[in-house]
């Protein structure tokens, strides 16, 4: 269509000249004009494509630089939020951490009283003390009759003229020796063991001036009192093994106890620096009570922080995030988690130490119905320690609570 409108110029052009030149003088010249307009008119339209090429790139440029500046400025304004988000979030987690652990320390040293508590007394245990006594007959016999018995058949023997013609009065010492025995030696710190052991010497002085006495008939006697003497054996056998595995309990929870003190030693100095010099020689509840209670640390925390506002009331991160007050040592929380997992041990073995002890007590109870008069009460004995000992763990472990502790220490965050 540009083509066909240049050449009708170049037509009018020939037009004004017709008269002037020849036709053919006409011709060659409207052509001339023609490929002269072309060429300038293709040059023309080239410039323009170049122009508007050129006009493109200068768009593209400025949109790049436009969205680059956009981008910029909104990576400016979100690391501007992070940066704050972080600081506020660190902060945070400072105070979230210190008021978790006083939380967790407050729910150990619960436990630890408890736990100092129950092995301090025991009703089951109590029970348990008085079947070491010569005349307890929760099982069917008294030992203090069973030796009288065997004193009267086997060395007196309806003897009339036993002791100078004083039976009696030989019965009546060898009683109060089995009711009141001495011991002699740590050996023999065994009630029921003593009052044997004091028998037997006393039937020896005796019996050994005696002519109807024989040395069988002492030594039937002695043969006697062996199965009571093993009976009250494995009892102290046991009661001991059970006593030093509580014993070494004990020391781990006074060490442990120790250790939570320190931790929390460590925790108020670092919050209260000003007082550090001061706790040296104070107790872990006087701690507890005065400084690391979770509501006054709260409220102690936040008037620190306040300290930190600046002009329009707005709290400065970084300057609160900087204060050693609040630091909280990696190795913290390792601590804690040590302190917990040894007081759950500890728990464990209680509970554990009792189990075991009762076991072997119910397998030497089994075994006293062969000394019992009336083996019925054996069974009974085993239903009521039974019951004592479920009690006993179950008031234990609600006093001790050591899923709260766990819970607690799970509530210290980590990051």
């Amino acid at each position: 269509m540009k083509k066909l409108s240049i050449f009708f110029l170049a037509l009018a052009i020939w037009v004004q000249g017709a008269a002037q030149t020849s036709l053919s003088d006409s011709i060659v010249l409207v052509y001339q004009q023609y490929f002269i307009l072309t060429e300038q008119n293709q040059k023309l339209m080239d410039s323009l494509q170049r122009v508007n090429r050129n006009l493109g790139d200068v768009n593209n440029r400025i949109n790049t630089i436009s969205n680059d500046l956009t981008g910029s400025l909104q990576s400016v304004n979100k690391l501007t939020r992070e940066d704050l988000l972080t600081k506020e979030s660190r902060l945070q987690l400072k105070e979230d951490r210190i008021i978790a652990t006083s939380k967790f320390i407050k729910s150990a040293n619960n436990a630890f009283d408890a736990l100092d508590a129950a092995l301090a007394q025991s009703d089951y245990l109590n029970d348990v003390g008085q079947l070491n006594s010569p005349t307890n007959k929760d099982l069917g016999f008294a030992l203090s009759d069973e030796i009288t018995k065997l004193v009267e058949e086997k060395i007196i023997k309806a003897d009339p003229k036993f002791n100078n013609k004083e039976p009696d009065k030989f019965i009546a010492f060898c009683k109060t020796l089995i009711e009141n025995p001495i011991a002699t030696s740590l050996g023999q710190a065994i009630p029921a063991i003593s009052a044997i052991n004091a028998v037997v010497d006393l039937v020896t002085s005796v019996t050994v001036r005696e002519q109807k006495v024989k040395v069988e008939d002492f030594q039937a006697f002695k043969t006697s009192l062996t199965k009571y003497i093993n009976h009250y054996e494995r009892l102290a056998k046991a009661s001991y093994d059970f006593n030093t595995n509580l014993d070494g309990q004990r020391v781990r929870l006074d060490a442990l106890r120790g250790l939570l003190r320190e931790f929390t030693l460590e925790r108020v100095r670092t919050l209260y620096p000003e007082s550090a010099g001061s706790l040296d020689a104070t107790n872990l509840n006087d701690l507890l009570n005065q400084y690391y209670q979770p509501e006054v640390l709260e409220k102690n925390i936040e008037k620190m922080l306040r300290t930190y506002d600046d002009s329009k009331g707005k709290l400065d991160y970084q300057k609160a995030l900087n204060d050693t007050r609040l630091d909280y040592p990696l190795f913290g929380i390792n601590q804690a988690q040590f302190i917990q997992q040894e007081l759950e041990a500890i728990t464990t073995e209680y509970v554990t130490s009792y189990e075991l002890y009762h076991k072997r007590l119910l397998e030497i109870l089994a075994q006293s119905k062969d000394l019992s008069r009336e083996p019925a009460k054996v069974d009974v004995k085993k239903a009521e320690l039974d019951g004592k000992l479920i009690r006993l763990i179950e008031t234990f472990r609600r006093n001790v609570k050591i899923k709260e502790v766990n819970q607690s220490l799970r509530a210290i965050p980590a990051y």
